[in-house]
């Protein structure tokens, strides 16, 4: 007959089996994660690429940057006041009264 020592002992390895299957199976899990974070992040990578690239290759995106390239502002404030009737009408960065970018910045860009 079985002792109740040998079925314990036995109990005691199928559990550590399960618990040596589970880690396994979390640090596969865990690459196969990373691997796709990976291509994600790529694919994120290619499509902002692209959509810089198709921008530059629109005659009315080069127009509107050689518009603000001739513009010539003293600070922020005027420069919002001059580009503020180039932009689209339905674009959200007509307001600039919630952005306040130092001085450093609207200097910069002249």
């Amino acid at each position: 007959m079985v002792s109740i020592e040998e079925i314990q002992a036995a109990y005691y390895m199928v559990a550590a089996t399960g618990v040596l299957v589970a880690a396994a199976y979390y640090i596969y899990n865990t690459r196969i994660n990373q691997r796709m974070m990976k291509v994600t992040q790529d694919s994120r990578k290619a499509e902002v690429t692209n959509n810089i690239l198709n921008n530059l290759q629109s005659l009315e995106s080069w127009k509107a940057f050689f518009d603000v390239m001739n513009l010539e502002w003293k600070d922020f404030e005027d420069f919002a006041k001059k580009m503020t009737p180039l932009l689209p009408q339905t674009s959200p960065r007509r307001d600039y009264s919630t952005y306040q970018p130092s001085k450093t910045w609207a200097t910069s860009l002249k």
